[in-house]
């Protein structure tokens, strides 16, 4: 995901913003999304239809506040973008998003070309961070655990001095009896009379005691040690969601700063 910059008619143009304002009833709508971003809700699964109520309602939202054309585009790609920043890394990126998000904000909410353009003024800028912060960063930890590829550990443990253990030999059934039958020779003079065939099971080491409190020992304190790292990261999680809330919660509760030559009507003609 690149640096937060203008977005205008990135994901939508002039002629899908102008559809999409012109549709009448929400079915329309997800119609447009699902053939305009080929989404398969078939093969996609739970991430399609995630995907598509989270460009939907963002689409929802700014038709009921009134904005144009560009506007419209501008905040879809706000949405998507920040989506896209969320889901780039399995690990936790709560303020990274947020940061990204205000920043993508900014851009769409200053005049000073060509890198900022005061498309939003201040009190839309505040009702969009309020709607971001109460849908998208709301379930945070939801579209991260839909959306990214999960992180599996697998521990294995060698010990030094040990034969490697064998491979378990394949059962033999009826059939594989039945279908190998005529394969093997068979010859009967091979086979005397009144001989007895005895098999003699093999003797199996016992393992040495030393040995097995050994490796109870390693994997008795590999358990500990592992839940260890597994509570230090939760508490560390929780640690940083919390900071992070603090800070939005501190965001949505004051009005943005003015920018000067920014303009006071809610839609650009």
């Amino acid at each position: 995901m690149g640096k937060p910059s203008v977005s205008i008619w990135e994901d939508i143009h002039l002629s899908d913003a102008t559809t999409i304002l012109s549709f009448e009833t929400p079915q329309e709508i997800k119609n447009f999304i699902v053939k305009k971003f080929n989404i398969d809700l078939i093969k996609d699964g739970l991430r399609g239809k995630i995907i598509l109520d989270l460009y939907y309602y963002t689409l929802v939202f700014a038709k009921e506040n009134g904005f144009n054309e560009e506007q419209t585009s501008a905040f879809f790609s706000i949405v998507k973008r920040t989506h896209g920043k969320t889901i780039e890394t399995p690990y936790g990126n709560t303020e990274e998003a947020f940061r990204f998000f205000q920043n993508m904000l900014t851009c769409h909410s200053v005049k000073r070309p060509p890198f900022y353009v005061d498309l939003f003024n201040i009190q839309q800028t505040k009702i969009i961070t309020d709607y971001v912060l109460n849908t998208y960063f709301k379930h945070f930890k939801l579209y991260k655990y839909a959306f990214t590829p999960k992180v599996t550990m697998n521990v294995s443990i060698t010990y030094q001095g040990l034969k490697p253990e064998p491979e378990p030999i394949p059962e033999i059934t009826a059939e594989d009896c039945d279908e190998n039958r005529d394969e093997i020779p068979y010859d009967e003079s091979s086979i005397n009379e009144g001989s007895e065939i005895s098999v003699e099971p093999k003797e199996s080491e016992d393992e040495n005691p030393a040995m097995r409190e050994l490796k109870r020992i390693i994997r008795t304190t590999l358990d500990e040690q592992i839940n260890k790292l597994k509570l230090n990261m939760d508490q560390k999680l929780k640690s940083n969601e919390d900071t992070v809330m603090s800070k939005m919660t501190g965001v949505s509760g004051r009005d943005q700063p003015s920018a000067k030559g920014g303009r006071k009507g809610g839609k650009k003609k």
